[in-house]
């Protein structure tokens, strides 16, 4: 039932019950808890940068540098948008080759279905996704209609008829904090119900009777969906927040437009009474930005991008990225242990 949340018991297989668990025996290990890094603090070194420290803000006090020793490397781990954010806001990007810093913002577009249920499917129960089909991932050029060829460019039609096209993974998943149409849980629904004597009957026949089918989708990497910042507008340090541009690839509209049905033949199969598409798409449905990669992507040229095979920001000696900002395509899965094993083959690297 906290899923979109942190978990208040710890049951949750998360860095607070794992990584920070073990470090936390360290004895040069110290989590400053609250606190908010504004900036990287850094100086020239000949072509290159050195960063010195980091400043940073806790609410109530004032601004605190916390110096690196000699020798020691500074890692960055915000994600696709708060990292870009801080080489921002601390001027790195003025030594960013590539031109790629901020840029490719990826995100995973949703495409989704809803069935309503007449008898109890306790969607509420349980853990958050149940069940997972890949016969989806690719769907072969035979089975698409014309309105979805129509969405492709000329460009990607020939690739589309040789390998079909590309969609992703489907799961079943119950209430979260970020589903539209009332799957966020009973208050996300009981919002969505008319109130008055028809509240409670409403809400006994639809409580615990849904399924959402949604597709992790794999979205296209485009120079155009980036991050930036906002000047004008600022967070409650003081800072100003990130600035985010996204359009969905010419190639996502026609996954959609080719799942949706699917899904919803799927739902009807199974049983559902009514059935409505939900698609959780950005910008269609800005707080689908969840699934974050790109905007530092790794290469092995510094004119390409924006970190090298080790995550070290090509222009620096001692700064590194290890989050999801490295990675150059998002996939059609859920990219949590992807970004994991990304960050740690990184961190081993760098050991």
């Amino acid at each position: 039932m906290c899923s979109g949340y942190g978990c208040p018991i710890d049951a949750k297989n998360s860095t607070l019950v794992t990584a920070i668990e073990a470090i936390e025996k360290l004895p040069n290990f110290r989590l400053v808890e609250q606190a908010m890094v504004s900036e990287i603090v850094w100086e020239k070194v000949g072509a290159t940068v050195r960063a010195t420290g980091v400043r940073y803000r806790q609410l109530g006090q004032e601004p605190a540098v916390e110096p690196l020793a000699p020798g020691d490397r500074l890692i960055v781990a915000g994600d696709a948008i708060e990292t870009p954010r801080l080489f921002f806001l601390s001027g790195l990007d003025a030594f960013d080759q590539s031109g790629q810093l901020g840029r490719n913002l990826m995100t995973h577009h949703i495409p989704a279905t809803i069935g309503f249920f007449p008898e109890l499917v306790s969607n509420h129960r349980g853990v958050y996704t149940t069940h997972v089909i890949d016969d989806l991932y690719v769907m072969p050029w035979d089975t698409l209609g014309r309105q979805v060829l129509d969405l492709l460019p000329l460009e990607l039609r020939d690739g589309a008829r040789r390998l079909g096209l590309k969609g992703g993974t489907v799961a079943a998943v119950g209430p979260s904090a970020g589903d539209p149409l009332g799957l966020g849980g009973l208050i996300a629904l009981a919002q969505t119900l008319p109130w008055g004597e028809a509240h409670i009957p409403a809400l006994q026949a639809s409580f615990g009777r849904q399924i959402l089918l949604a597709m992790i989708a794999d979205d296209v990497p485009q120079s155009g969906n980036r991050v930036t910042l906002d000047t004008a507008t600022h967070d409650v340090y003081g800072v100003p927040v990130s600035r985010i541009e996204y359009t969905p690839h010419p190639r996502d509209l026609a996954v959609l437009a080719a799942a949706v049905p699917i899904m919803t033949s799927i739902l009807e199969y199974a049983g559902a009474a009514i059935t409505a598409a939900a698609t959780a798409t950005p910008p269609i449905y800005p707080s689908q930005f969840q699934h974050r990669m790109g905007t530092m992507r790794m290469g092995t040229s510094p004119d390409a991008s924006v970190v090298d095979a080790d995550g070290r920001y090509w222009s620096a000696e001692n700064l590194y990225v290890m989050d999801g900002s490295v990675m150059v395509s998002a996939g059609g899965y859920n990219p949590t242990e992807t970004i994991q094993a990304v960050a740690w083959m990184l961190a081993e690297r760098l050991a």
